[in-house]
């Protein structure tokens, strides 16, 4: 336990002399191999905050981007997304909401789900990930190639085709393209994996000429050309193989996965917050060397919990711990941080608000037996007088929650520092 208590105060100690803010780092939780959950308090403004610290360079833990419902118009919980994308070998241990929204909970900005874009930039930043979990956060921009006899420019993706277009609809964007009879569409099929900012090979299925409002069939994509893009498609035969290039610029070669932001408000170490109110915030950032990645969520408007955070204040708070780059994601009562299945945050609106997608880190390692137990939270901070519940939990070797039978368990204080009882009830 000292040990450990000295790894916290080097991740959360106090602000400068001049900031006058103390930040007590209450409690600490192990949720796998390399990402660890913090949960920080100000008493005297007051603040709650959620940390997630993850280590990038571990090849058994994935970031993976979710939209809601899985559609490009959708809402849906971050706990939804986290517990739906949970399964063999796949467990997400860790996930927050993603970007700002519009109606329909179409994300304003742009997205990648395993290299499928869902949605074209704007001019705001986003933040991605490669192939090997290296992160970028930057203003991008879109462009595409299909290339077969002849090289057609890509004008967009699953947004509305307008004159002499071609654009790539995929089925994110529904189950039919949606688009009117005046121009012509081929059904492909990808036969390397989607990537962004490479080269990727797929197949010609079916093709209509002078038709529009073609399916979709789930996994695959439609190219639909509208005027003097029609050529590009007519030219294409069933079982012609193409080549597609799909960038966002400036951008990581190989890019996996994104998801807008706005506001780059850590920028190389620098303080840039540009935004005075003070909110509920979520913010992503990563360490000077792109090793550590961190999550952060502030809670607000509950002023006996959290007044909330200026992007100013949060990103003191973000370069205080280590963060070099990061970016604010959507906010107010969309805030929410879900960790091993739980919702660990106070969201401003007293319950989850359904928001258009999400960022998730995923445990790709086997599922095992019960192999310990882990006392929740393992550090915490009392005053004299005050109480807690404790709880235990399961686990295998891996951080896959394990069952366990409560009623086995016994709970015991080996100081005499207070008094626990048998469900775990501790006074300090």
């Amino acid at each position: 336990m000292r040990r450990l208590l000295l790894l916290l105060f080097m991740l959360v100690g106090t602000f400068s002399a001049e900031a006058q803010y103390n930040f007590d780092t209450l409690a600490v939780r192990q949720i796998s191999d390399n990402i660890t959950h913090y949960w920080i308090k100000e008493y005297s403004v007051p603040w709650n905050l959620n940390v997630l610290k993850i280590d990038l360079e571990d090849p058994d833990y994935l970031i993976e981007t979710v939209k809601a419902e899985d559609l490009l118009f959708g809402y849906e919980t971050t706990s939804s997304m986290a517990a739906r994308n949970s399964y063999n070998d796949h467990y997400v241990v860790g996930a927050v909401n993603g970007d700002f929204y519009a109606g329909g909970g179409v994300p304003t900005n742009a997205q990648v789900i395993q290299g499928e874009i869902l949605r074209g930039p704007i001019d705001r930043e986003v933040l991605g990930f490669d192939i090997y979990n290296n992160p970028m956060i930057d203003i991008v921009n879109f462009s595409g190639e299909l290339i077969a006899e002849e090289t057609a420019v890509i004008h967009g993706v699953n947004r509305t085709r307008n004159a002499d277009e071609l654009v790539l609809y995929n089925d994110y964007y529904g189950t039919t393209t949606e688009t009117n009879q005046f121009g012509s569409e081929a059904l492909i099929r990808n036969i390397t994996p989607w990537i962004v900012n490479d080269t990727l090979l797929a197949v010609v299925e079916k093709k209509n000429e002078s038709s529009g409002d073609m399916a979709i069939e789930k996994g695959k994509a439609v190219l639909s050309g509208h005027g003097s893009s029609i050529a590009y498609i007519n030219n294409l035969e069933v079982g012609d193989t193409v080549k597609l290039v799909l960038e966002l610029r400036p951008g990581l070669d190989k890019l996996k996965e994104l998801v807008g932001g706005r506001s780059k408000f850590v920028n190389n170490g620098e303080n840039r917050g540009d935004w005075p109110e003070r909110h509920p915030r979520t913010a992503a950032g990563f360490s000077a060397d792109s090793s550590a990645f961190y999550l952060v969520v502030v809670d607000g408007r509950r002023f006996e919990i959290s007044r909330g955070m200026t992007l100013t204040e949060l990103a003191d708070f973000m370069i205080e711990i280590g963060v070099y780059n990061a970016v604010n994601l959507d906010g107010g009562g969309s805030s929410t941080m879900v960790v091993a299945d739980e919702v660990v945050n106070f969201p401003s609106d007293g319950s989850e608000r359904p928001v258009a997608n999400s960022i998730t880190f995923i445990n790709t390692l086997p599922k095992g037996e019960l192999n310990s137990i882990q006392v929740m939270p393992q550090n915490f901070r009392l005053f004299r007088g005050e109480s807690f519940s404790f709880d235990v939990s399961g686990w295998d070797e891996n951080f896959y929650r394990s069952p366990i039978e409560k009623e086995n368990v016994k709970f015991s204080i080996s100081h005499n520092f207070g008094a626990v009882d048998s469900s775990g009830r501790f006074k300090a």
